[in-house]
């Protein structure tokens, strides 16, 4: 069995390695980039018994994975090390303690563990606090006398250390209580209350983002879309979630009549992972913000408090404690905070989503839409907010939801004005948008038993 599944990897890794790391290096640096294809054939190799039929989508979706990884560590270590580096001159070791102040508040939420882990780290300084640059100019933490014990302590703790010096206060908030795009909200929020959970999580839809291309002097946009499946059971014994990017179905269309024209010009090229521009249209990674260095949640849902105002205050701590507070904290929340809704990872509870839903109800500067229709066509009840950057001008996100269930059916970035990076999108385009065919909890498990399954 063993020299078999030698010999299979063997034969995946000669048939896709370099369709694969052509992919990758469309992404990255070389040096990068074979760190990132090595992961992903590792990843293979520890699943080669539960590989698809056709799996190179699914090795595009590994690379994918360990592209987004590596880029939020090493943006986070960047974060970390520019900051500044903390160096306490002639003060006793007392990171024993600050440990104990990790270990005994494992089971608290994010915003409670982090704030009491401060407060033990606070009450124990004495002397000074300095800033020190070792011989590459660049920032580094110091805690004389305490390496090996800081080095057990979590990521978080290590974070909270930067907040004993200059914490950043969450901003307080000023709550909407009333008004249509509040009332809309609270009503899903009714509705996620009533919702009984079943034994997986189904959801069927589809991911869209705006390209701009550029070749041998034709202009255009196009709009690339692909069909995205997630399975997420509730119990363990039901298998591991499966989130799947149908990257060999990416639909092209031309945004307006004259990129229409263009586009026909240029010989109507096809999708292609080949990073020549002649061999057909690259299709970048959908961004995880409307930023290139847009920071996201990452945090566990199981940890999030239900409580809408302890929900904000705990999601805000855990983003600035990871890098710093967003410039629009209300902006950030109303974008970000709906990826909970539609997480292809865990899915949350239904008082997370409700409260997820009274959270956003509460925001200053939430616009209701009235009944609009959703890119399927149909019926949909809509909120939505604008966020204004330079590159990307302003954007209008939005919320469709369905009137009748807890379903987010849209959620969409309109250009009301663009900006540097999007300057030939019209206005009225969805730079991003991702659209649920159907999404909700269900008796029914897939077709195929997911990986890891037990009965």
């Amino acid at each position: 069995m063993a020299d078999d599944a030698a010999e299979r990897f063997t034969v995946l890794f000669r048939r896709h390695h370099a369709r694969v790391r052509a992919y990758v290096l469309r992404r990255t640096d070389e040096e990068r980039a074979d760190d990132v294809v090595a992961e992903a054939f590792t990843a293979a190799w520890r699943h080669i018994d539960r590989l698809p039929e056709d799996p190179l989508p699914w090795l595009y979706r590994a690379a994918h994975n360990c592209l987004n990884n590596d880029r939020r560590s090493r943006r986070r270590r960047d974060r970390l090390a520019g900051r500044l580096a903390l160096h306490h001159e002639d003060a006793p070791d007392h990171a024993a303690g600050v440990v104990e102040e990790v270990r005994l508040r494992e089971d608290l939420e994010y915003g409670e563990r982090e704030e009491a882990v401060l407060r033990g780290i606070t009450a124990r300084r004495r002397g000074r606090w300095r800033l020190e640059r070792n011989r590459r100019s660049r920032l580094r933490w110091a805690l004389p006398g305490t390496a090996a014990a800081v080095s057990a302590v979590a990521a978080a703790a290590v974070v909270v250390a930067w907040n004993a010096v200059a914490p950043g206060s969450i901003p307080e908030q000023r709550f909407v209580t009333s008004g249509p795009a509040h009332a809309v909200l609270m009503a899903a929020a009714e509705k996620a209350d009533r919702t009984e959970p079943k034994r997986f999580w189904h959801a069927q839809g589809e991911v869209g983002e705006v390209i701009q291309r550029d070749h041998r002097g034709h202009r255009y946009t196009l709009l690339a879309s692909f069909p995205t499946e997630t399975w997420l059971p509730r119990d363990p014994v039901d298998g591991d979630g499966v989130h799947s990017y149908d990257l060999g179905s990416v639909r092209l269309r031309p945004v307006s009549p004259a990129d229409a024209r263009e586009y026909r010009l240029d010989g109507s090229p096809q999708p292609n992972e080949n990073p020549d521009p002649d061999a057909g249209v690259a299709i970048p990674d959908v961004p995880e913000g409307p930023r290139p260095d847009d920071r996201v949640f990452e945090g566990d849902p199981a940890r999030l408090p239900t409580d809408p105002a302890r929900l904000r205050t705990a999601i805000l701590t855990w983003i600035r404690d990871r890098g710093g507070l967003p410039e629009d904290p209300d902006a950030w929340l109303f974008r970000e905070a709906p990826n909970l809704l539609t997480d292809p990872v865990s899915q949350p509870s239904q008082r997370l989503r409700a409260a997820v839903y009274r959270m956003l109800a509460g925001l200053p500067g939430v616009r209701d839409m009235g009944t609009v229709r959703d890119p399927l066509g149909r019926s949909a009840l809509g909120v939505a907010m604008d966020e204004t950057s330079r590159d990307l001008g302003t954007l209008q996100w939005q919320l469709l939801l369905s009137p009748s269930e807890d379903f987010l059916m849209t959620t969409r970035a309109v250009v009301v004005r663009p900006g540097t990076a999007n300057s030939r999108v019209p206005a009225g385009t969805a730079q991003y948008y991702t659209v649920q065919r159907t999404a909700g909890w269900t008796d029914t498990p897939p077709a195929r038993r997911l990986p890891g399954a037990r009965r």
